[in-house]
């Protein structure tokens, strides 16, 4: 059946195959259309380094592809058995999500950033402070032909007394 010689809701088929299909050619117009309208989409608001190719030879190629896969189903029996291919195990290098480590033999320069004498002095009780820990940022320098990584130290410092006062060099 024809779907331009549709006019009104008396011109559709009136027995049920006939309208199943009438219905089926309906569906898969309204799926060509939609396949088409997604590839003027993106030919028109894509990125035009794209090359889309013409709808028909797609939808050409698609139904040869579909036509192949069908005699491959229908020829291909269910109790055919497959072999099998025994696949040895491999490793894959595992993705860092930050850089590398830094190799031990790189030329390694420490630079302390210390407080002044004045601050080493805690500010409730006088006392001295006592280094508690330090902060250490890495940073790698590659002069040509060799790297060379910088260590800066601040040292942490507190009061051992009172347990105030901690205080850090400015980086």
């Amino acid at each position: 059946m024809d779907i331009s010689k549709i006019q009104s809701k008396n011109d559709l088929p009136k027995e049920m195959t006939e309208l199943q299909h009438f219905t089926w050619m309906l569906l898969l117009q309204h799926q060509k259309l939609r396949e088409r309208y997604a590839l003027l989409s993106k030919r028109q608001f894509g990125q035009s380094s794209e090359k889309t190719e013409d709808l028909e030879a797609v939808q050409q190629e698609m139904d040869e592809l579909l036509a192949e896969i069908e005699e491959a189903m229908d020829t291909r029996s269910d109790e055919e058995s497959f072999d099998t291919i025994p696949i040895k195990p491999h490793t894959r290098r595992r993705r860092h999500p930050g850089r590398n480590v830094i190799p031990d033999s790189v030329e390694t320069e420490e630079i302390v950033h210390d407080i002044p004498d004045e601050e080493k002095h805690c500010d409730c009780c006088g006392d001295e402070k006592s280094v508690i820990g330090k902060k250490e940022h890495v940073v790698v320098t590659r002069i040509p032909a060799r790297y060379k990584k910088i260590v800066h130290v601040r040292p942490v410092y507190a009061c051992s007394k009172c347990k105030c006062g901690i205080s850090v060099a400015e980086p």
